[in-house]
């Protein structure tokens, strides 16, 4: 899924109802919603907590489904089969967790080489850590690191390895879920103008936060409030 249209991303009247195991009552969780993002743009989704970010963020990166509404990405509407909805988060989309989400005990060349393992074609293994290698010296990671088990990284690293990590599939659009909540100040004002300058060279970025400062560093701001 690589054309070009001006919107990467659009959410139409989104809906997303939790059930509740061995429970009659369901849960709410996103009402009524819609969004766009669009090619080159960095949106903040930015409410409280449990206002239903990360379910927005679930079902723009075909992670959940919505219990009713419409999902497109550069204009089409997204696949239904999981196959096909796998392929699309392999391909066309880069996830930044909030806790990261580094396999601690693997190198760090190897966390982000991983992202390539579902390739298709699949990529040989000294093309995956070539392509790896390239993300890390983007990010301004130290060769010497890249050996390292991961897990020994501190948290604004540990934030650029998941970074490169989603980078390296070349995406049109990235995912990023509180990415600043373990970060102080600096660390935080570092890790946002990286991604605002990612998404002007080229790669959407939809950011979800409940700090204003993070917020900021949005093209748009787009609020959310519990359902």
């Amino acid at each position: 899924m690589s054309a070009r249209s001006d919107a990467v991303l659009t959410l139409t009247n989104i809906y997303r109802v939790f059930a509740r195991e061995r429970h009659p009552e369901t849960t709410l969780a996103v009402r009524e919603f819609n969004l766009e993002v669009k090619y080159k743009e960095m949106v903040a989704l930015y409410g409280p907590p449990n206002s239903g970010k990360s379910t927005v963020l679930g079902i723009a990166g075909l992670l959940l489904r919505p219990t009713s509404g419409e999902v497109l990405l550069h204009g089409h509407e997204v696949p239904q089969t999981e196959p096909e909805r796998a392929a699309i988060r392999n391909s066309a989309l880069g996830f930044i967790l909030h806790d990261y989400d580094v396999i601690e005990w693997m190198s760090v060349l190897d966390n982000v080489a991983m992202a390539l393992d579902y390739e298709s074609p699949r990529v040989p293994h000294p093309q995956r850590q070539q392509r790896a290698t390239v993300e890390l010296e983007r990010l301004e990671i130290p060769r010497g690191l890249f050996s390292r088990p991961a897990g020994e990284a501190p948290a604004e690293l540990r934030l650029r390895i998941a970074l490169a990590r989603a980078l390296v599939t070349n995406p049109d659009l990235i995912l990023a879920d509180e990415p600043t909540a373990g970060l102080d100040d600096q660390a935080t004002m570092r890790t946002m103008s990286l991604l605002k300058a990612l998404s002007e060279f080229g790669v959407s970025v939809l950011v979800a936060t409940d700090r204003e400062q993070v917020a900021r560093f949005a093209d748009r701001i787009v609020p959310i409030a519990s359902s």
